[in-house]
């Protein structure tokens, strides 16, 4: 299976289709009750297109609540930015799920416990995150699982960097084109 999630990241699928085919391939590997597989702009590590399955569309405003406004484990910024890019929920929390926010106000209220996440980067670059979730009762990632995660995480990588930047060629700077302004806390601009 492996070699079919390897082949499908370097076989020149648009983003979305990218990404449901690595959903569809990973789950019979990785078993998961829920996914996300967000794209990320590399120069900010911000999240700039989610597709996600098995998580009501609400989980999306409490989600980015937590991953940018609160302290937590395993945020995907952390991950794309630490020599240990792929990480369980689990793990970084020594079993105690209660002590990370993303599970307190997130995934702990729809049943879920562990999540394994990992940032998806070409060199320095990160390209994408991936967040597969299980309910309680389907037990922990395991070191296995987290391996073969953390081994394909540079094809995924890769295969959103190519999809992503043949689906958004530069035509030069218009009025229309899209922007994006980074705040502090005071909402004063820091970065246009």
């Amino acid at each position: 299976m492996r070699g079919d999630i390897v082949r499908a990241c370097h076989s020149g699928y648009d983003s979305i289709k990218l990404r449901r085919e690595v959903i569809a391939r990973l789950r019979s590997v990785v078993p998961f009750d829920a996914v996300c597989i967000p794209t990320a702009d590399p120069a900010t590590l911000m999240i700039t297109d989610g597709l996600s399955e098995g998580l009501p569309p609400e989980t999306g405003i409490k989600f980015a609540r937590v991953e940018y406004g609160a302290e937590d484990f395993n945020k995907f910024c952390q991950l794309a930015r630490s020599r240990r890019s792929a990480r369980t929920l689990n793990e970084a929390t020594g079993g105690r799920f209660v002590r990370s926010a993303r599970w307190r106000e997130v995934f702990g209220p729809l049943g879920i416990d562990d999540d394994l996440r990992a940032a998806l980067s070409v060199g320095r670059s990160c390209w994408g995150f991936l967040a597969v979730h299980r309910r309680r009762e389907a037990g922990w990632f395991t070191e296995e699982e987290l391996s073969f995660v953390k081994d394909l995480a540079p094809h995924l990588g890769e295969g959103l960097r190519k999809a992503l930047l043949l689906e958004n060629p530069a035509e030069g700077e218009s009025s229309e084109a899209p922007g994006l302004i980074l705040l502090d806390d005071q909402l004063r601009a820091v970065a246009v």
